[in-house]
């Protein structure tokens, strides 16, 4: 589905068809793409140095809540977990703090 199909099935059925909703759908989508993702930290902080050689695994990502900065927006605050041992990551990341690898 591309844009403009999904702006006719906006506009006959909720009655919205505008950038608003293009963004917010688009944001979700791409959200929903990057659960699942393996990933590899690229950040300089030290507090990451025990997982930086891991490859981990996108289990959650949101651009909003308590801990989310809005000055980084639209960027996704993601939570993680080991591949090889399923370990949660005592912390989330940044889009710009990792690498996708696939």
């Amino acid at each position: 589905m591309n844009l403009q199909d999904l702006d006719y099935i906006l506009k006959k059925i909720f009655n919205i068809g505008t950038t608003i909703a293009y963004y917010n759908i688009t944001i979700k989508f791409y959200i929903m793409r990057l659960v699942g993702k393996t990933v590899i930290i690229i950040s300089d902080n030290d507090n990451y140095e025990e997982y930086k050689d891991m490859e981990l695994k996108i289990t959650h990502a949101t651009n909003k809540g308590p801990f989310y900065d809005d000055a980084i927006y639209p960027e996704k605050l993601c939570d993680l977990k080991v591949n090889k041992t399923g370990e949660k990551v005592p912390f989330a990341l940044y889009e710009y703090e990792f690498k996708v690898l696939n």
